[in-house]
């Protein structure tokens, strides 16, 4: 499956980090939670492996429930823009004359680095840009009243970031508290990466160099290529391990508690 993470707080509240295929799993745990009235995707940009999944949530599919769609705005697009056709013809069969039974709606984000974070009850967001080919952005979400943080950058390109790039992210991992999850992409080892500059993907060192800088609690390497099976990733992993004990790769359906 492609990305797609679901955060929930100690309230109940529930936040997507983008909609790729795994959104089907994410259904299946919101579906143990038949009182859920709202929730509120956050997309990270708007490349297809990232969004493909969203005309597949059942929860657009019940009447009265609320779903935000918040994104950036990459290259002159909104996230409506962005979004919408992909939930219409020819793609999917509801026109855009057809309401979906849910209400759904669209929040565009400025690409800029956020100045004030987005309140989702207990849960608390912020964003930067990051590099990636078209735009992308990165999210921080953190718990208010706890100590509980997370940081998730699906797509960037650390090696070939900006020195700005690199000073919003530290900002952004900076508070209140230190990161207790970093979910950062680690896509590439250093060999691959050399054949794949621009393409806008980090390596696993690049993801163990920003989880030393933050002083992450716990490192989440996450954007695995295609190509790679089982035992390749597992292969990877061992090395990560060895340069950083307790990081793990992300698998599909893997559930994290309190970071």
């Amino acid at each position: 499956h492609t990305t797609s993470y679901l955060v929930r707080g100690s309230q109940g509240t529930a936040v997507l980090v983008d909609a790729g295929s795994g959104i089907r799993l994410i259904s299946e745990a919101l579906a143990m939670d038949p009182g859920l009235e709202k929730i509120c995707i956050f997309l990270t940009h708007y490349h297809l492996d990232h969004i493909a999944g969203l005309p597949t949530l059942p929860m657009l599919y019940k009447p009265g429930v609320q779903i935000d769609v918040v994104g950036p705005s990459l290259e002159g697009i909104d996230c409506e823009e962005a979004v919408n056709p992909i939930l219409s013809h020819p793609y999917w069969p509801f026109n855009e004359n057809k309401s979906y039974p849910a209400n759904l709606e669209f929040k565009t984000l400025p690409a800029e680095r956020s100045l004030e974070p987005i309140a989702c009850n207990e849960l608390t967001l912020q964003w930067c840009p990051v590099q990636h080919p078209g735009g992308s952005v990165a999210y921080s979400i953190d718990e208010t009243g706890t100590s509980q943080s997370l940081v998730v950058a699906t797509d960037v390109e650390w090696q070939s970031s900006s020195k700005e790039q690199k000073n919003d992210f530290y900002k952004l991992c900076s508070g209140p508290g230190p990161v207790g999850l970093l979910v950062f992409d680690g896509q590439y080892s250093r060999e691959e990466y050399e054949e794949r500059k621009g393409w806008g993907h980090s390596t696993w060192l690049d993801a163990v160099e920003v989880a030393r800088n933050v002083n992450a609690g716990k490192l989440l390497v996450t954007h695995h290529g295609p190509e790679k099976d089982d035992k390749a990733l597992s292969l990877m992993e061992a090395d990560l391990q060895e340069e950083m004990p307790g990081a793990q790769l992300a698998r599909q359906g893997g559930h994290i508690e309190n970071p």
